[in-house]
């Protein structure tokens, strides 16, 4: 795990109660194959919610165990400050109302309170789903991966996407 307080290889995840729960999954397992990356996550009480009827999980059974926990009404939690210094923060899925929230500086909860305080922040998006049941011929584990993998190559961390960029191979 990254030193404790350096925030370069510190980043949080949010969830929320949009659907694409599934994106949230695939990006918890990239960080389960990351132990030099310290993460923390938060979910809201939609998002928690979601997670159960679309996965039968509770974000403790998602995340691995070395994740920090914060509840999500939480406001005395590290990551309310902008203080708490972090690399980037992925609200993944991203919901309406969560993205309303956030756009107009709302904290209603931790979630819409640390994407305020933090400068680097990337919205999950809901509209990849779309590509998929339109059947431009993408398959669902390509959405997927292109839906997690994008946020942390914009992020500078060495993923799929960004081998697939310096090689000029397609993947």
């Amino acid at each position: 795990m990254a030193a404790a307080g350096t925030g370069l290889n510190r980043y949080v995840v949010a969830l929320t109660g949009a659907r694409g729960i599934l994106y949230t999954r695939k990006l918890c397992g990239y960080f389960q194959t990351r132990p030099d990356l310290e993460v923390h996550a938060v979910c809201s009480a939609a998002g928690e919610q979601v997670l159960k009827l679309e996965l039968g999980l509770r974000l403790e059974e998602l995340v691995e165990p070395r994740t920090i926990l914060h509840a999500a009404d939480d406001f005395a939690a590290p990551l309310a400050s902008g203080s708490f210094r972090v690399r980037a923060m992925v609200v993944i899925p991203c919901s309406m109302g969560t993205l309303g929230a956030i756009a107009q500086g709302q904290s209603r909860n931790l979630i819409h309170r640390a994407a305020i305080v933090l400068a680097d922040i990337d919205v999950g998006p809901d509209d990849q789903v779309f590509a998929h049941q339109s059947g431009d011929g993408a398959g669902l584990q390509d959405v997927e991966a292109a839906s997690v993998h994008a946020p942390l190559d914009i992020q500078g961390v060495a993923t799929l996407a960004g081998l697939a960029r310096e090689t000029g191979f397609i993947i």
